[in-house]
């Protein structure tokens, strides 16, 4: 019995995924993850059968656009992925349902825009997978208007949901009900999108999300959830270099220091500025230099430069995490029970930092345009020491060390399996 997982983006759009397969794999399942072929070792390591996945999230940050994309917000940004996304849909539609055939079951990405209406038109249990908490609520603003008044509920709130929906909707409408029709043989979605139907049929909706770190909202329905994060478990069987083992055996924890894969002009001038703070403050660190590459500058001795490393592995090592704000690495720091620095691009990257702050993980989320050098410094001794940052981070990575995130959503996929009422209604011209 077969589940096919889809997603598109970075290593932080894949890893969950791949952490979740793994699980159901364990369950005895045949797992197989479509995304972009620069994750094809990834995922078939991790034994995983791999479908390719059209485009390289790695080219947007050499894309012309890449920088812009990096800096907008709000709907500006919806409107930069749509440009980037759209040539490609009819050909992701394709290699989605060649991905797709002979599977059970469907758990498709919420930022993956063909994965639903493949499920409709081969019938299939389909579920949905979110690394953030983005269903409509009152109690708190889309994760693309992060607030100052985010604990206040508001119907304000609930409209930026719907808002966000409907934008985004309305750039992909025209494209995606024209591949409905030539390519999977179904009639057009209506203009307020697949959304009404989704909500009918109760499909179950993950977000890899701690309720912890976020409480599952009051007025969510019962078929939308918070597992706990989605941590691809395997890190103590790896390797690592020699000389990071020897780094860190020399001395205390280590600051970490990474932007993931972030990569392109900006993050490579953001952190020479931060390398010069961590070197003032006289902190050790080990950077990990991921999309972003080299760094030029010379380091010092208290300073290691690695390529990457299992943050499972790594960061409980370390006693706090500089980075920008991906779920992912946010939600590794707080398993690991360490304070946070972050510097957010774009996305729900400020919404997660702004979150951090909240619990008391995180100072307020730093910005470039404000960065002195010096004051970055002492804020990173502070941070850095023992104090209520620490203690707060310590506490709540007890309480995700705990939680079993991918078991909890292996048990959807797996009662999915078992009820056609998940299924998406089937149109007369839907395949078998």
């Amino acid at each position: 019995m077969a589940v096919t997982l889809l997603t598109v983006g970075t290593r932080g759009d894949v890893q969950p995924l791949v952490g979740l397969g793994v699980r159901l794999r364990q369950t005895g399942l045949e797992v197989r993850l479509a995304t972009h072929a620069r994750f094809e070792k990834f995922v078939t390591d991790n034994g995983l059968v791999f479908y390719p996945l059209e485009g390289d999230p790695q080219e947007l940050w050499h894309h012309p656009d890449g920088e812009k994309f990096m800096e907008s917000d709000s709907l500006k940004l919806l409107d930069l992925m749509a440009r980037i996304m759209l040539p490609a849909v009819e050909k992701l539609t394709q290699q989605t349902l060649t991905a797709c055939r002979g599977a059970r079951a469907v758990v498709t990405s919420t930022n993956m825009p063909t994965g639903w209406h493949v499920a409709e038109h081969l019938n299939l249990p389909c579920l949905f997978a979110g690394f953030a908490p983005a269903w409509p609520t009152k109690s708190y603003p889309h994760l693309l208007f992060p607030s100052s008044k985010r604990n206040r509920p508001s119907l304000s709130n609930l409209l930026g949901y719907w808002t966000v929906e409907q934008y985004g909707w309305g750039l992909f409408r025209n494209e995606i009900n024209r591949v409905r029709k030539s390519l999977l043989g179904l009639p057009s979605n209506p203009l307020w999108g697949p959304y009404r139907q989704i909500r009918q049929l109760k499909t179950p909706v993950m977000f890899a999300c701690s309720s912890t770190v976020v409480p599952k909202a009051e007025d969510w329905p019962d078929y939308v959830s918070n597992t706990g994060f989605w941590f691809l478990e395997g890190s103590d069987d790896w390797v690592p270099p020699r000389r990071l083992t020897e780094f860190l055996d020399a001395g205390p924890p280590p600051i970490y220091f990474g932007f993931g894969s972030m990569g392109g002009r900006k993050p490579q001038r953001l952190a020479a500025a931060i390398l010069e703070a961590v070197v003032r403050s006289g902190e050790r660190c080990v950077v990990a230099t991921g999309w972003a590459g080299q760094v030029d500058a010379p380091l010092p001795e208290r300073v290691l430069c690695i390529e990457e490393a299992p943050h499972e592995w790594l960061l409980p090592k370390c006693s706090v995490a500089i980075h920008h704000g991906g779920s992912g690495t946010t939600g590794a720091a707080l398993r690991a029970g360490i304070p946070s620095l972050v510097f957010p691009f774009f996305g729900d990257q400020s919404w997660w930092a702004q979150r951090l702050q909240e619990l008391g993980c995180a100072p307020p989320p730093q910005q470039e345009t404000s960065l002195q050098v010096d004051e970055l410094a002492a804020l990173l001794r502070v941070v850095a020491g023992p104090g209520a940052f620490r203690e707060a981070a310590r506490r709540v990575g007890v309480v995700i060390r705990r939680e079993d995130g991918v078991g909890q959503a292996a048990i959807l996929v797996e009662k999915a399996l078992r009820s056609p009422g998940y299924r998406p209604k089937q149109s007369p011209l839907s395949g078998p």
